[in-house]
């Protein structure tokens, strides 16, 4: 009954309500604005930052790069069962974007990407390919992770699931691999108000059951 009342909450864009003490409401109270006005404000001022990036004129990738990384970083601070835990890591092999520690396990959308996922941050006038994707997949073998979380400005390729960077994706469940999608138009939502966690879990169900009911 408990995850039938959620599901159904979580279709009508909630919000978050931080004055619950409760992380089950952290995660699942209903409405539609996110409360907290200074995390939203926070947001939305580096939302601004990371439209200019693209419409600014001559700016370097570098600039680009770091203002999609730091809008993502606002984006989780925005949900409380998340904890950025790291930001431009560099290993011996690859550099890291974002590093998201999951701090509560009360929503099942969330627990497919484990308790430790990575992000990857794309600022970037074209969509992301299947090759990228491919080399983000690596990212999670080699760390032995099960699940990241792609946020690119323009989306990624592939008009519906059964063509390039849209079905690597989905084919990586059957490696026990979750790999969910971001782009403009919801960071944009989400500077409105709308649940991050209503994207988290539309990219979900777009990716591997087709579409969200």
């Amino acid at each position: 009954m408990v995850k039938k009342k959620v599901l159904n909450k979580l279709t009508k864009y909630p919000k978050l309500n931080f004055d619950q003490l409760s992380p089950f409401y952290y995660c699942f109270n209903s409405g539609e604005k996110i409360e907290d006005a200074i995390l939203l404000n926070n947001y939305r001022r580096a939302f601004k930052k990371f439209v200019h990036s693209y419409e600014g004129g001559n700016i370097s990738n570098q600039i680009k790069g770091r203002a999609l990384e730091n809008l993502t970083e606002k984006l989780f601070n925005l949900i409380p069962c998340f904890r950025v835990a790291g930001m431009d890591v560099e290993t011996e092999a690859e550099e890291i974007d974002l590093i998201v520690e999951i701090i509560s396990n009360y929503m099942n959308i969330l627990e497919i990407l484990g308790s430790i996922f990575i992000v990857e941050c794309k600022n970037r006038y074209e969509k992301v390919s299947s090759s990228q994707v491919s080399t983000f997949i690596e990212k999670l073998r080699i760390k032995n992770l099960r699940g990241g979380i792609i946020i690119s400005r323009e989306g990624i390729t592939g008009r519906n699931q059964d063509e390039a960077a849209r079905r690597k994706i989905r084919d990586t469940i059957s490696g026990g691999k979750v790999i969910l999608t971001l782009e403009k138009k919801d960071l944009e939502e989400i500077s409105n108000g709308v649940n991050p966690l209503y994207f988290i879990r539309k990219s979900y169900y777009n990716i591997y059951f087709r579409r969200l009911k």
